[in-house]
């Protein structure tokens, strides 16, 4: 018994023995030739074995290459390692798999480039070598590999899009992901992002528990936290939830921060442009697609966001939420609700790319919005100030900013109470067109008439409009606006194909007895009704589009002159009359004293 236990000891001992040294026998670097071929069969890519290659059994067999080189057949150098770690199990070697226990890369460099013509310089055959990972000889059977974690290290990704002259640089990232299917493993990554045009630079950080299922093609995130800090933005941007990958659908339910997208977003409507180069851009944009097609066809994806903050360019929206399911080709927008600029929009919309013509709808109500945000932000619009509540119904078609203003159609309402009009005096206009129409004939009288400033505003107390819009001309014929002397009533279009605006307003003064001085314009002329035209560029709207329309002035010049006529005669009358009466009590006075 004792001969067999030292025997066995013995054997155990050699076997340990051989399994030490074996690798110091035969070094793998003598099979560098044939290493590279093998990858380069499978994957298409030249690989640089440079430096030495290790391996060692115990405790298990591990593989170490240093110094390796990835180049296309070119000999454009597509990546770089320092060194790459293989750990594998030796049970599975019998069935003919490779069972990676961890596979490790440090100092990794990647640079991926797509060209002019849309192609990149990553072949597809080496994304196919990583979803079905086998190798095949023609003298050996079928070898299949598993992962169960992967580890990467000091990760540079350097990325070049000649299309869209945009560059995306990835610094200093390391991944841990444990990919055993049916096991959630802690999963986490750390980066450096760097994009220039436009130029954004931010460090994320995630951390999950993931379930990775490469052969089913199934991906489960639960737990998420990441985390991202850009250059602007003093306090982190904090994303939570879950997100799943499953039957090629990609599930969502995130909860995030506040996320400043502010620097970031360049509208193309750029108001500190000059209009002559504001134009030109324009016109150089109207051509292009603005919806990316061909990736909403193949957008297969349901889910429901909400932000706690959102600031895009100088707009910020606040306790955002939205609904959103794509598939086949449809968008659909179910609920969408965000507090904008003091007030609350609920939406809806849906874009259809099913047929030859993208389609796209958009039913909105916003309650409670203060106005006086929107004209300031787009200060190519009239400036005015109160509380709005906005519905519209809108739909087009097309893929370019000129066939979506060509084929819009719908319904737009506004409602604005309590308000002024910036920068617009309805007491100057009136008193421009007293003026032009008296002349002479009330020179005693001009003392009435108060001039007002062209910076003074007017106040109305609530103003209303709706719009029909068809085929990119908004028409409207229901515009009120009431205001303290005066009732303003309008209709006319906007031309949103050309730009053009060409509105008729009419004045109607209201005598006002809590206003003496003002009031005397009203009380005098209340009967007379004023004509005002707005036209006008959208370039123009940052100057004074609205002033007295002396074309349609002439056809209330008559009831005006013979109103200040009748007016006059009245006056003189009236003088007459008490003369005559004054002398006639005259002579009887000094009779009686006689």
């Amino acid at each position: 018994m004792i001969k067999w236990i030292k025997l066995f000891f013995s054997v155990t001992i050699l076997i340990m023995l051989v399994l030490v040294i074996l690798p110091y026998v035969i070094p793998l670097h003598h099979y560098k030739s044939q290493i590279t071929q093998l990858i380069q069969n499978k994957t298409g890519y030249r690989v640089s074995l440079n430096g030495e290659i290790i391996w060692h059994i115990l405790p298990k067999l591990h593989i170490i290459a240093n110094d390796i080189i990835i180049e296309q057949e070119e000999k454009q150098k597509l990546a770089t390692l320092d060194q790459i770690t293989f750990s594998l199990s030796w049970l599975p070697l019998l069935k003919n798999t490779l069972h990676f226990t961890k596979i490790e890369l440090n100092q990794v460099t990647l640079d991926i480039i797509k060209n002019k013509a849309g192609q990149f310089n990553v072949m597809q055959t080496a994304f196919d070598t990583i979803k079905n990972p086998e190798i095949t000889t023609n003298s050996q059977p079928t070898i299949h590999w598993k992962t169960e974690q992967l580890i990467c290290n000091t990760v540079n990704i350097h990325y070049e899009n000649q299309q869209e002259n945009r560059v995306v640089l990835i610094k200093n990232a390391s991944i841990n992901l444990h990919l055993l299917p049916h096991h959630k493993k802690p999963i986490s990554t750390n980066l450096s992002l760097q994009i220039i045009n436009p130029d954004i630079k931010l460090d994320m950080q995630l951390k999950s528990i993931g379930k990775l299922d490469f052969d089913k093609n199934h991906y489960i995130l639960d737990q998420i936290q990441l985390t991202c800090k850009t250059s602007n933005q003093q306090t982190p941007f904090d994303l939570t939830g879950r997100l799943s990958f499953i039957n090629n659908q990609l599930l969502f339910d995130l909860t995030g921060s506040t996320l400043n997208l502010k620097d970031y977003w360049t509208p193309v409507e750029n108001t500190t442009i000059e209009s002559s180069k504001l134009l030109h851009l324009l016109q150089r944009n109207k051509t292009q697609p603005l919806i990316p097609i061909h990736f909403i066809k193949h957008l297969n994806t349901e889910g429901f966001l909400k932000l706690n903050a959102l600031t895009i360019d100088a707009t910020t929206l606040t306790n955002s939420s939205i609904n959103l399911k794509a598939f086949e080709g449809m968008i659909t927008i179910s609920n969408l609700e965000t507090h904008l600029y003091d007030g609350f929009l609920k939406a809806t919309a849906q874009i259809n790319t099913k047929s030859a013509t993208p389609q796209y709808l958009a039913q909105a109500s916003i309650t409670d919005m203060n106005i006086q945000n929107i004209t300031e932000n787009i200060q190519t619009l009239p400036q005015c100030t109160g509380k709005a509540n906005i519905d519209f119904n809108l739909q087009s078609q097309g893929m370019t900013q000129t066939a979506l203003t060509s084929n819009l159609n719908g319904v737009f309402k506004i409602q604005i109470n309590d308000g002024l009009f910036l920068n617009f005096s309805m007491d100057h206009i009136v008193s421009q067109a007293i003026e032009s129409l008296k002349g002479q004939i009330l020179s005693s009288s001009k003392s009435k008439i108060l001039p007002a400033s062209k910076n003074d505003h007017s106040h109305f107390k609530q103003l209303k409009s709706s719009w029909i819009i068809e085929n990119g001309i908004a028409k409207n014929r229901d515009f009120v606006a009431n205001m303290h002397q005066f009732t303003l009533t309008g209709n006319g279009l906007v031309n949103l194909k050309n730009k053009k605006i060409d509105y008729f307003l009419t004045a109607k003064m209201i005598s006002n007895n809590n206003q003496e001085q003002t009031s005397l314009i009203a009380e005098e002329y209340s009967d007379i009704i004023l004509p005002i035209r707005c036209k006008s560029t959208w370039f123009g709207f940052k100057r004074s589009l609205c002033g007295l329309d002396f074309n349609r002035l002439k056809r209330v010049a008559v009831p005006l002159i013979k109103q200040v006529i009748h007016k006059k005669l009245e006056d003189k009358l009236d003088l007459e009359v008490k003369s005559k009466l004054e002398k006639s009590e005259e002579p009887k006075e000094s009779q009686v004293d006689i």
